[in-house]
Order: C-alpha cells, then sequence, then structure tokens
C-alpha cells in the first residue's frame, strides 16, 4: 500500500519492519508516568497492521522458526512442539498479558513496560492504558482479517481512489504455500518455499478460538493469560473500525456499503479479465511466477524487479493491472 501511495504521490515513506520510533513516534521524557508520545513530523499519517493474535502467532512461527531450511518442505510439526514454541521464541514478549508476539511497529509504546513489582490489578491495568495508547496515537490500525472494510475506510479517509487500493488487494501477495525471495541472512537473495501453518483442532482448543472455550476456559488457557492484551488491541482494532465506519457513513455522509460494494465489483471484474487473457503486456511485465521464483523455487533468469514490482519483490504485477485498468470506464473504477 504504502510503495504505491509512494509511486503515485511522491510521499516520504517507511514499510520495513522497524520500530515505531522510526516511522515519526517519540517518547517525552519529561512525562513517563503518562506515557506520552509525540510525532516527529506533525504532518504524518501513521497507519499499521493489525491481526487475529493466533493466527499471527501460528504463521510468525511457520515464517521464522518452521521454515523450509530447517524442517523440510511442508513438515508436519506435533502440536507439542508449536505450543512450546508459542511460550519460548525469542520473538515472544516475556511479560504475561502483553503483546504476545512482538509487534514490531509498536515497540516504542512497550519499552516502559514491565510487569517487575506489578500485582495482578496492576498489571492489567498496565497493558489496558498501553492498548488505549496505541488506539489513541496510530491515526489508523486496519484489521487484517477484514482487509476490504479497512481498506475502504483507509481510502476514504486519506482521500485515496478506488484504483489506489485495488492495486493493494490484486498485486501478488506472499503467502504460504509459495515461494518468496529471502531479504535477510544467509540465504538472503535466494528463493525459499513459505511453509503453510496448521491450525489443527488440539491447536484451536489451545488457543480457544470459540466464544464458548473463551468464555468457559478462560482462566484455565496459557495462551489467553500469556496474550490478553494481544486480545485487547484485536477487539480494540475492530471496534475503532465499525466505529469510524459508522462516522463516515452516518456522520459525514459517504456511502461506506456502496464503496465496498463497489470494491469488491471491482475486484471480481479484474480477476475475470486475468483469467481470460494471455495478455503479452501482462507477460511482459508480470513473467511466468508473478514474483522472482518460479514454482520450482528457482530465481527466474529473466526477473526484474525494477520492471516488475513496485520495490524488491513487493507489489509485482501492478503494471498488468493497470494496464487493464485503463481499459475500463472511470464509473468503475472511480467512487
Amino acid at each position: 500500500m504504502v510503495l504505491n501511495i509512494d509511486r503515485k504521490y511522491k510521499c516520504s515513506i517507511q514499510y520495513k519492519h522497524r520500530k515505531a520510533d522510526n516511522y515519526g513516534l517519540k517518547l517525552l521524557p519529561d512525562d513517563k508516568d503518562s506515557h506520552n508520545t509525540a510525532r516527529r513530523h506533525p504532518d504524518s499519517f501513521l497507519f499499521g497492521p493489525v491481526r487475529h493474535p493466533a493466527t499471527r502467532a501460528l504463521s510468525a512461527l511457520y515464517y521464522f522458526e518452521f521454515r523450509e531450511d530447517k524442517y523440510g518442505k511442508n513438515p508436519v510439526i506435533e502440536d507439542d512442539l508449536v505450543m512450546s514454541k508459542l511460550s519460548s521464541h525469542s520473538m515472544v514478549m516475556p511479560s504475561p498479558g502483553a503483546m504476545g508476539f512482538t509487534y514490531w511497529f509498536l515497540n516504542p509504546f512497550l519499552q516502559t513496560y514491565s510487569s517487575h513489582g506489578l500485582n495482578e490489578i496492576s498489571l492489567i491495568y498496565e497493558t489496558y492504558l498501553q492498548v488505549q495508547r496505541i488506539i489513541q496515537q496510530y491515526d489508523f490500525l486496519y484489521v487484517y482479517d477484514r482487509v476490504e472494510e479497512s481498506l475502504v475506510v483507509f481510502a476514504t479517509i486519506t482521500n485515496l481512489e478506488l484504483e489506489d487500493i485495488i492495486i493493494t488487494i490484486l498485486s501478488k501477495a506472499k503467502k504460504s504455500g509459495s515461494y518468496e525471495i529471502r531479504h535477510w541472512g544467509s540465504q538472503k537473495g535466494k528463493c525459499f518455499y513459505m511453509n503453510s501453518p496448521n491450525m489443527t483442532p488440539r491447536l484451536q482448543s489451545y488457543f480457544a478460538l470459540t466464544k464458548k472455550q473463551r468464555s468457559s476456559e478462560v482462566k484455565e488457557q496459557q495462551w489467553l493469560i500469556q496474550n490478553y492484551g494481544d486480545y485487547l488491541l484485536y477487539e480494540s482494532a475492530n471496534k475503532s473500525l465499525d466505529k469510524t465506519w459508522d462516522h463516515l457513513s452516518q456522520e459525514l455522509g459517504f456511502d461506506m456499503s456502496g464503496r465496498l460494494k463497489k470494491l469488491k465489483k471491482l475486484v471480481h471484474i479484474m480477476l475475470q479479465k486475468l483469467d481470460e487473457s494471455n495478455d503479452e503486456v501482462c507477460t511482459s511485465f508480470w513473467g511466468p511466477a508473478g514474483v522472482g521464483c518460479n514454482n520450482d523455487g528457482e530465481l527466474n533468469t529473466s526477473y526484474n524487479n525494477t520492471e516488475s514490482c513496485f520495490k524488491e519483490d513487493y507489489g509485482c504485477g501492478y503494471k498488468c493491472y493497470e494496464h487493464f485498468l485503463d481499459s475500463l470506464d472511470d464509473e468503475i473504477k472511480m467512487w
């Protein structure tokens, strides 16, 4: 998203996994008790993703721990090992009730967070304050599990057009069960396979994913006890999205439901066009695999990320989508 905004509108952006103080926030040292923060750049717009704690943690484990070079392709991981890693991995926040697996973009908010010397009530209150600060300081938190609604709200409050966000949805996403180019470590520049997480029935019970499990077993669930701050942030982001949607619709007069329908319609039209077409423009821009790695995990020799992608292997195939967007009437691709 931010790379596409930079490409079209020449904004100054940050998009990599860095601590939030690199994105324009700093703690105010003269008022540590209130946990105030200030913008380094007052005219900045700060936003980031929030995902369900269980699926986020499992995806992180399979990406960083149960990866191909350590466990092979599509490994069968025992539930006991998964649950052990969920509580011992280096990415897990040590304080009970904090944020579970580290949210890199929230780090300055969590620097002052410590459970040492706090009783249970104080710890709960401290966690509540941390989540409250995050909600207040970020301009927008989009919910990964509600990406279409989130993008419609984001586009509305930032005055982006429908065609500005459609490419974010359509561009070849990095997802489990496919290859991507490694950008760090000893395998940098090589293709690696992203193993798909396996949410087994036992893990579903461990994560307490159903409302019945959450209400009847919460005291017995190590996962929920360790990560209730993460769940609080997730629920808060969802409620914030709902309230922003209602505010834009009911008080500012935007047809949010109509915008969402229009987005879904355009996605359907674009996918249909792509499915029916063997356009040479797309072949030349996109390549046979859409990104730098082919289906055998080999780097495409014809791959040119400066021509095919926003940057590195992010947003690959965007020129193909723009090619089809240009052929559509403005009424279809504009709000």
